[in-house]
């Protein structure tokens, strides 16, 4: 396969969002990048797919990859002037090892600069608007996802942030509504059970939640609040602890 070919073979597999399609694709990236150093799309993908997949399993499957991640990133700055993927990717993976929102707040609005209706890129800076804190900006970044990218292989992940977002925005009957979307699309994106297990906790539909809850696990077995919380805590908002304590009314352990 040409570097071209792997990178688009790394997007097609990613599009179920089950957890080994975290690796395939990774693995697919990998060979583009060693096929041609010099291509921007390859290291963008591979940094957001890996991002991605930290935040949504508690198991060690893509230990592998993380720790490629800074060689990654030292290749890939001097692809990424120009690049909106390739500049959120890095924002996201610097955010992951520093917890620092400035310069990923800076790079998502480079980035809606560069592409302003590209789907993906608004799903991505849903995603990371999410990941420290910014709710609302997410859901609107999601829903615009939405509407631009029917067509496309990330419009379930679009729907599964912005279910996540309705659920620490407190607007629980549309995530319920947003996560049942994606199921009829992928079973095997956990975030969306996710989504399910918190909003019905909080509408008091506790047995419910539970069962959504028991469809999470059986994804994601070693998933706790606290592998959770240290991958991503939703830049320690309010917004995210109403997350986590849904998660908590249904069973999710703690530890």
């Amino acid at each position: 396969l040409t570097a071209e070919q792997c990178t688009l073979m790394g997007i097609m597999t990613w599009r179920d969002f089950g957890r080994d399609s975290y690796v395939r694709s990774v693995r697919f990236h990998e060979r583009a990048m060693v096929a041609k150093p010099d291509m921007p799309d390859a290291y963008a993908e591979a940094l957001m797919t890996l991002m991605a997949g930290r935040t949504v399993t508690g198991s060690n499957v893509l230990d592998e990859y993380l720790a490629k991640v800074p060689d990654w990133i030292v290749a890939a700055r001097p692809l990424a002037p120009g690049h909106a993927m390739l500049t959120l990717s890095i924002a996201v993976a610097m955010y992951a090892q520093d917890s620092k929102p400035i310069p990923l707040k800076e790079a998502v609005a480079q980035a809606l600069r560069l592409a302003p209706f590209d789907a993906r890129i608004l799903s991505y800076c849903g995603w990371a608007n999410l990941w420290c804190g910014e709710t609302q900006v997410a859901y609107e970044c999601f829903k615009k996802s939405l509407e631009f990218g029917r067509l496309g292989p990330f419009y379930v992940a679009s729907l599964g942030g912005a279910a996540s977002a309705c659920v620490q925005l407190g607007n629980d009957e549309e995530a319920l509504e947003l996560a049942d979307r994606g199921l009829e699309l992928s079973e095997l994106y956990a975030t969306l059970f996710m989504v399910r297990t918190a909003a019905l906790a909080h509408l008091g539909k506790i047995d419910e939640a539970r069962e959504a809850l028991a469809r999470y696990r059986a994804l994601e077995p070693e998933r706790t609040i606290k592998n959770w919380q240290a991958t991503n805590d939703y830049g320690a908002s309010e917004t995210g602890k109403r997350y986590f304590d849904g998660m908590r009314m249904a069973g999710l352990p703690e530890e």
